[in-house]
């Protein structure tokens, strides 16, 4: 149970630190300030190997939902826990596209933008049905 607990403290505080900077990023790359995103990036890619290094270790931990998901269907299965796992997936490989070289302003870094912003929504939601566990 600590190990289930520290990693979902850690968690919480790396996708803090993926999604501030990740939104930080943004408005450094609308005009106010060009010098330090080469700082925020390099920050923002550490912040979210951390965290994509612990959603896989909770992942394991939580398996067996997974398994039955996908052996059963959701059925009374969280359903924003669903969507927050397939926001992820699609947030994780199109930063990992625009990681290999891909623009920015391209399709993949808009819906890199976006499923940023729906995993921030979605990760609230998870958490705070989840508060009385933290």
């Amino acid at each position: 149970m600590r190990k289930r607990m520290a990693t979902n403290w850690a968690l919480l505080l790396s996708f803090i630190l993926s999604a501030s900077s990740g939104i930080r990023l943004h408005f450094l790359e609308h005009g106010m300030g060009h010098g330090a995103c080469h700082l925020w990036r390099t920050f923002h890619l550490w912040a979210s190997i951390m965290l994509l290094v612990l959603v896989f270790i909770h992942i394991k931990m939580h398996w067996n939902w997974y398994r039955n998901w996908f052996r059963k269907g959701l059925g009374s299965k969280s359903r924003t826990t669903a969507l927050l796992s397939i926001t992820f997936l699609l947030l994780a490989l199109t930063g990992i596209i625009l990681l290999g070289g891909a623009c920015r302003r391209s399709i993949i870094g808009i819906w890199h933008f976006h499923s940023g912003w729906l995993m921030i929504v979605l990760a609230v939601v998870h958490v705070f049905k989840r508060r009385s566990l933290l």
